[in-house]
């Protein structure tokens, strides 16, 4: 795993103080938050890239070879965590094959909470070009399924690269982000 950027809000903070102390009015450092992000805008950032990795991790998931989805693991908790691992056990064990690939088309962040450490947002995928396929060959899902879903997604901080996991994912029945 690749260490976290958690120590960054701090260096830069240190980094702040030493500048200001030579200033003839000093002024106080930013204070990281709890989340380890310095600001709304770098959380909204990190939770998008976030997404993108665990959306490369899901396309990468072979259901024949359980190790491809220890990265699709590292990038879930909580809720989302049981409900994947759940998903591709019994995916895999029932011989199902994911082809093709799922595109996040929009990123709508709508929250960011410094003391709990979660941001949300609003995300549509497009699964226009992915199929789940049973044991024969055959496809699995209906052919006049929303190809385009709108989901409420939840990340919350943890060790990971870009300091979030994705915690929570609930299909909005509004379709908010994927009728822009």
């Amino acid at each position: 795993m690749v260490p976290r950027r958690f120590l960054l809000p701090y260096f830069v903070a240190l980094l702040a103080v030493g500048v200001t102390a030579c200033a003839p009015t000093p002024t106080p450092a930013p204070t990281p938050t709890a989340s380890g992000f310095a600001s709304e805008d770098e959380a909204f950032a990190a939770a998008e890239e976030t997404l993108r990795a665990y959306a490369t991790a899901n396309n990468e998931v072979s259901l024949d070879d359980p190790s491809s989805f220890e990265d699709v693991y590292a990038w879930t908790a909580g809720d989302e965590y049981s409900n994947i691992r759940e998903d591709l056990t019994t995916l895999a064990s029932k011989g199902m094959t994911l082809v093709g690939e799922t595109a996040y088309v929009n990123f709508n962040a709508t929250g960011y909470d410094n003391a709990r450490g979660e941001v949300s947002a609003v995300v549509c995928v497009d699964t226009s070009k992915a199929d789940l396929l049973d044991s024969g060959g055959k496809s699995v899902l209906p052919p006049d399924r929303d190809v385009l879903v709108s989901s409420d997604v939840i990340f919350t901080t943890r060790s990971t690269p870009t300091g979030l996991a994705v915690a929570s994912v609930k299909r909005n029945s509004e379709n908010g982000a994927c009728s822009d």
